[in-house]
């Protein structure tokens, strides 16, 4: 019962903590995504997807998504976020794209400035 209680505690302290940062800045949205990458390796096997399904502002799909912004080298370098937009869609999109190209990308939406 208190193995219960304990893992209760903890997926709704991620929920709170990924509810509160997802939507706003780009660093919010990167935040959102590591807080993501860390809660499903906390989290004991199904107690992450139970959280996205029941807990979450947004869908599997979209935590995925989340997930691959953080992961991407040049999207979630803080250096960068003056010249990312602020939407994880589009942000998504970029992380399709290796990194070599994003920073050649940056670098001229920053030479445009």
């Amino acid at each position: 019962m208190n193995e219960q209680r304990e893992l209760h505690d903890s997926v709704a302290a991620w929920a709170s903590r990924i509810n509160e940062s997802w939507q706003g800045t780009v660093r919010n949205i990167v935040e959102t995504g590591k807080a993501l990458i860390d809660a499903k390796a906390d989290l004991p096997h199904g107690a992450f997807t139970e959280m996205v399904e029941t807990d979450l502002f947004f869908s599997t799909r979209t935590a995925q998504r989340l997930m691959a912004i953080a992961e991407h080298p040049s999207l979630s370098n803080p250096t960068h976020v003056s010249v990312l937009p602020a939407s994880w869609g589009t942000l998504y999109e970029l992380s399709k794209i290796d990194g070599c190209t994003v920073e050649k990308l940056r670098e001229t939406a920053g030479a445009a400035r």
